[in-house]
Parts: C-alpha cells; structure tokens; sequence
C-alpha cells in the first residue's frame, strides 16, 4: 500500500487558529500591577474576553475585561489593563485570557501565560 502526503494547501484549509493568543506579556516576564494584557482573540460576546491573574496558589488576585477589535465572530487584537493585589510580590504566577458560553456560563476557551509577579 502506497502512502501519499496529503497536499499542503489542501490541510491548511481545514486549520483553524487558536481563539486565543496572547501575545504580550510573554511566558517569564516579570510584571507590575496593572497588567497590560495584549493578544489576539475571537470576538464573542460583546467583543470581550475575561482576563484574571493569579498566585503562585492559584488564588485570583486580580480580573477585567480584555476588548476584542473587530466583528462578532472574527479574530482580531485585544488588549485589556488588569490591576492585582500587591501582595503577591516576588512569586510566579498565570494570567489568563477566556472566553464563556452564553448560554451555561462555561470557559469556552482558554490561553494562560506564566509570569514573575513582581
């Protein structure tokens, strides 16, 4: 049986991108409250994305709304400003950028970076 490579136009039509990308700040940076959170998203409700940091416990320290540029349902950049307790200092921990369902309430979809509190 002969093995044939499928075309690569013919498999990158049925790509499809993340909803979620987050572009700024990147995995390891060290950040200050607020947070500048930048990326790339699809717009859903609203044209809004959840955005929250948390502790090296996994405790949320801080949460807001990221706002999607572009048409309901297409992918365009976001950037939201998210402000966190101080109190988390020195210690690693996450920002994540989420979409809900309308309907249930549910994360849909979910990009996470780890980060340096600082």
């Amino acid at each position: 049986m002969m093995m044939t490579e499928f075309p690569r136009w013919l498999l990158c039509r049925f790509c499809r991108p993340e909803h979620i990308d987050i572009s700024s700040p990147r995995p390891q940076w060290t950040v200050v409250s607020p947070i500048t959170v930048r990326g790339t998203g699809m717009a859903g409700q609203h044209n809004q994305l959840r955005v929250q940091v948390r502790d090296g416990a996994g405790a949320v320290i801080g949460s807001g709304i990221a706002t999607v540029q572009g048409l309901l349902g297409d992918r365009g950049p976001f950037v939201g400003v998210i402000p966190y307790s101080a109190g988390a200092r020195g210690q690693v921990g996450s920002i994540e950028v989420f979409d809900t369902s309308p309907t249930t309430g549910a994360v849909t979809h979910l990009a996470s970076v780890a980060v340096q509190l600082g």
